[in-house]
């Protein structure tokens, strides 16, 4: 109700968000971080200062990505720390961060296929120029065995690709 509210700019429940900022129910702290963000509400600055610090990665993130939007621009700190951990959702933030560009071409040569297309993403949400065969691997050409899905953080304020084997297809080929 909090993301709706949000989305759809409820002033009238401003309150009632910024109340849930303070609830211990982590799925609760990052709905409200994310309302206080999109809504503007910059009395919220300081709940998403102290939730920038939980020990739940989704809240911390979801908290420093509406300080940003706040104008606290300290906070991408945050959300670089996590994305350098190659945290999927961090990454996907980082495509409103323009100052992360340099650590998302980095992560386009990482190891993990997933850390790969995610920063991909991020950066041609940025309009970033970038090489092809990044492109092509976002786009999942080429990749036969191979099944995306979108994961979600738990208040599904955050958003990743990852991938998972196809078995079928993986053992038909063999």
């Amino acid at each position: 109700a909090m993301i709706h509210a949000a989305i759809n700019q409820r002033e009238e429940l401003k309150g009632p968000i910024l109340q849930a900022a303070t609830h211990t129910s982590p799925i609760e702290q990052e709905a409200a971080s994310f309302a206080l963000g999109v809504m503007g509400i910059e009395e919220g600055i300081p709940m998403l200062k102290k939730l920038q610090l939980s020990s739940f990665s989704f809240v911390a993130m979801s908290a420093a990505n509406s300080l940003y939007h706040l104008g606290q621009l300290e906070a991408r700190e945050t959300i670089e720390r996590f994305a350098e951990e190659d945290d999927l959702f961090a990454l996907g933030l980082l495509g409103s961060v323009y100052e992360a560009k340099p650590l998302l071409l980095k992560k386009l040569r990482s190891e993990s296929l997933d850390v790969r297309i995610n920063a991909t993403i991020a950066l041609l949400q940025q309009k970033e120029l970038i090489p092809l065969n990044n492109i092509l691997e976002a786009l999942f050409i080429n990749y036969k065995g191979i099944s995306f899905t979108l994961s979600y953080s738990s208040a599904h304020t955050l958003h990743a690709l990852k991938t998972t084997p196809n078995y079928e297809v993986l053992s038909s080929e063999n």
